[in-house]
């Protein structure tokens, strides 16, 4: 089976294109690796791998947005400059995004789902459906980017109580929603089988998950930052289950995010040394008050369930297609098998 065939049936999205990744920022080696066979060493990102995270957010996200970025926006968010052959962040796409510029060239047809659970609809994306029929969803998103966010053609690096002056990364966030009218984000960070780092290399006292989060409140909230204002919310999608009978360290931040502020504000006085001093000084305060109103998570079932709702038969269609598709019986199984441990129904039973 050709590649685009096949990827057609693994995401679900008979109108994928050859260059459809870049439509949500994907680049063309992550997109390579959406299909690599499964041999004694599995692929983390590859859509046939039973574990694989990329999977279940390219799948799960993607479906909930109708794929309905393909073939309509007016700019896309990285291209393929063939001079240099590489696939960089477009920064003409995301000064419109900010300016709120009209982003799609034609009006999607295909109708995106966040707009069908009413808790996601009170407290994570609120908007209305014309709304989020103009949101923006990206994959694999690095917040310090100078093609997204510059200041004086550099990067904007104020992100961290910490100095991080000296880097060119900071945090990858697995998607991200964009509402340019809202002027408002929803950060995604995807967990499956996978815990969250509790550290963050050259500094032990950052965990993965308080990165994310002081980069999120930072980018919206610093004096500085041409997003000043925006609106956000960090979102952990997760199984509702606890996988494999290990409790893990994400579920201790969304039930106590209070003691985890405090116990990284202790962190930082420790290691004060290597603060950024003025933003810790003016903006750690907003930080502790603001972020557990701003801390959030979606279960990969109530995805999986909003599919079916919306969808009836959506599952058991699926798996027929990829049926018929002649894939192999081993790649189904293992799809099957990373479905049920995230925790949806696949089979049309109760659980």
């Amino acid at each position: 089976m050709k590649k685009l065939e096949m990827l057609k049936c693994l995401l679900n999205c008979p109108d994928l294109t050859d260059e459809w990744h870049f439509s949500y920022c994907i680049t063309r080696d992550r997109n390579d690796a959406l299909t690599k066979e499964i041999t004694k060493k599995r692929h983390n990102d590859s859509l046939l791998n039973p574990t694989s995270e990329t999977a279940l957010t390219l799948f799960f996200l993607g479906n909930m947005d109708a794929w309905k970025q393909i073939g309509t926006l007016r700019v896309l968010p990285r291209c393929f400059d063939l001079n240099r052959n590489k696939d960089p962040r477009n920064k003409d796409f995301f000064d419109m995004v900010r300016h709120s510029e009209e982003i799609y060239n034609i009006s999607p047809s295909r109708k995106a789902l966040w707009n069908n659970n009413r808790k996601w609809l009170k407290n994570i994306i609120i908007c209305d459906e014309k709304e989020i029929q103009q949101s923006i969803l990206l994959f694999e998103f690095e917040i310090m980017s100078k093609a997204f966010h510059s200041i004086k053609n550099q990067a904007f690096k104020e992100l961290s109580f910490i100095d991080i002056r000296e880097k060119t990364k900071w945090y990858r966030f697995d998607a991200v929603i964009i509402l340019p009218t809202r002027k408002s984000f929803v950060f995604f960070e995807s967990k499956f089988t996978s815990d969250v780092t509790p550290y963050t290399k050259g500094y032990p006292f950052v965990s993965q998950m308080m990165r994310g989060l002081e980069s999120a409140f930072l980018l919206t909230h610093h004096q500085n930052s041409l997003y000043n204002g925006w609106k956000y919310k960090y979102v952990i999608i997760c199984p509702r289950k606890i996988v494999n009978g290990k409790v893990m360290q994400y579920q201790q931040y969304l039930n106590a995010i209070d003691e985890s502020i405090f116990h990284y504000k202790a962190d930082m006085r420790k290691n004060y040394e290597r603060a950024n001093k003025k933003i810790y000084q003016s903006y750690f305060g907003l930080f502790e008050e603001l972020t557990p109103k701003s801390i959030c998570s979606i279960y990969w079932d109530e995805l999986g369930e909003t599919l079916e709702s919306e969808y009836p038969g959506f599952f058991s269609d699926y798996f027929d297609k990829l049926k018929k598709a002649r894939l192999k019986k081993e790649s189904i199984e293992n799809i099957r098998s990373r479905f049920k441990t995230a925790g949806i129904n696949v089979d049309g039973r109760e659980e």
